[in-house]
């Protein structure tokens, strides 16, 4: 990505191949954890690995469609649907970088084993303050008319690499620098540039205080939030922020400082589950909770809020009990649902793939039950959080099609859709191949437990 920033013929395109040679055990969660982590840095141009003509293909699965016979393809073209909305979403808009790493990877591999792969140490600093940047190689000091990269200059005590404006580069620790990079970034820093050498002025330690001694932050983040990433993208009518939450256990709930924002309202976006919200900011700042593995957009511009509900609230929880039917349909035919099981309760339902049972089981699991709503018809806010599930969910309410869940929260708004009197409720899961087809590849991943496995809640 910095590389399509700082390149006068890429124009911010960034292009990855993605999600190959993980094996069948890759669910969609996966996937979106693996899209998430590059669109964040700034990745707008996709390639998924792979189709494959034959069924089943040895070489690097997963293999999307295979045949109709993958229980996740489904999962896979709502992840595709979510993708190509963010990442057009993203593309076109000015990153807001703070930051600049120097690329010293050339100098590094003239110092001892022992004193290199140094620039880990800022760009993890970096990351866990979400203060974003790029990594600059040296190229751009050279100040050559013929480079196809655009040139470093001050302007205004910062740093400009084209259209990219940098408050600071961070310098590294590293040894060799030609002659040439040191009298470069010496005429920079003479000019105003801010220029900090780790190693030199200052330890990795003494970074951050360092930067917010020198900088205002763009992004400052303050709670819970142990791998939170974020991005911001900037446009003459819109500033759009995103953020994930990349830890796979831990739940962010934090407040979010934007600068330049003030107090105003903008619009939240999971497009995922194709849901937006109105998100108030108060003199910049807002709340952001986010499960494990979730993601949003936040976009302050000229948008009309109005038209758009509040962000809901779940203040507290109820468990549900619900009396199900289960059926299953093998992965060879997925349309043929067989009966599994003809009650079963909520809260201690059957694991299909435990190893006294089905344990080679890929497919689907259809939970049929009905419910009686007088209790909950009335309700301003209602929701059915399903808890872990194995590996994606469908929720079928009365005949309507409420959508697909296939990472956590595997929660589903349904204010407005359960009615007084009698209910019908189906909830369709989907696991992968990877229980029919033991590939070399999934031997390094978890392969989850089929469908529904913990209680399920009413958020209220």
């Amino acid at each position: 990505p910095s590389l399509a920033r700082i390149s006068k013929h890429m124009k911010g395109r960034a292009m990855c191949e993605v999600f190959g040679a993980y094996g069948w055990a890759e669910i969609g969660g996966d996937m979106k954890w693996l899209l998430d982590h590059l669109l964040v840095r700034g990745v707008n141009h996709f390639v998924p690995h792979a189709f494959s003509p034959q069924f089943p293909d040895p070489d690097c699965p997963p293999h999307f469609g295979a045949d109709d016979k993958d229980p996740q393809y489904e999962a896979f073209s709502h992840l595709m649907n979510y993708g190509n909305k963010i990442a057009t979403l993203l593309y076109g808009g000015s990153p807001v970088c703070d930051a600049a790493l120097l690329y010293t990877a050339e100098s590094e591999w003239m110092s001892p084993a022992d004193r290199v792969d140094r620039m880990h140490q800022p760009a993890r600093i970096l990351y866990d303050n979400n203060i974003d940047f790029d990594i600059l190689p040296m190229d751009v000091l050279s100040q050559d008319p013929e480079s196809t990269l655009y040139t470093a200059e001050v302007s205004q005590k910062v740093l400009t690499v084209g259209p990219n404006h940098y408050k600071v580069l961070i310098i590294p620790p590293v040894e060799h620098v030609p002659q040439w990079v040191l009298d470069r970034l010496t005429q920079l820093q003479n000019q105003g540039a801010n220029i900090l050498w780790l190693g030199k002025d200052l330890s990795p330690e003494e970074l951050l205080p360092r930067l917010r001694s020198l900088i205002e932050p763009d992004i400052s983040v303050s709670g819970t939030r142990e791998f939170l990433r974020s991005c911001h993208y900037s446009d003459q009518e819109n500033d759009v922020y995103m953020f994930v939450n990349e830890s796979l256990s831990v739940q962010a709930d934090c407040q979010v400082h934007l600068k330049g924002i003030g107090t105003r309202r903008g619009l939240m976006l999971d497009l995922l589950n194709n849901e937006v919200c109105i998100i108030e900011a108060k003199d910049g700042k807002i709340a952001l909770s986010l499960a494990p593995n979730q993601s949003c957009l936040v976009i302050f511009g000229d948008t009309d809020c109005d038209c758009f509900p509040q962000k809901r609230n779940w203040a507290r929880k109820a468990e549900a009990a619900f009396t199900f039917r289960i059926d299953i349909a093998s992965h060879e035919n997925m349309v043929e649902f067989q009966l599994y099981a003809a009650e079963a309760q909520s809260g201690n339902l059957p694991c299909v793939t435990s190893l006294d049972r089905q344990p080679s089981f890929s497919g689907k699991i259809r939970y049929t039950a009905s419910f009686t709503g007088d209790n909950l018809a009335h309700q301003t806010q209602l929701g059915l959080d399903l808890g872990k599930v194995g590996d994606s969910a469908r929720i079928i309410l009365n005949g309507e099609d409420l959508g697909m869940r296939i990472t956590t929260p595997y929660r589903f708004d349904l204010t407005g859709k359960v009615r007084k009197g009698e209910n019908t409720i189906v909830i369709e899961t989907a696991n992968t191949l990877a229980n029919a087809i033991q590939d070399y590849f999934s031997g390094y991943m978890a392969i989850h437990p089929a469908g529904l496995s913990e209680k399920i809640h009413w958020l209220f």
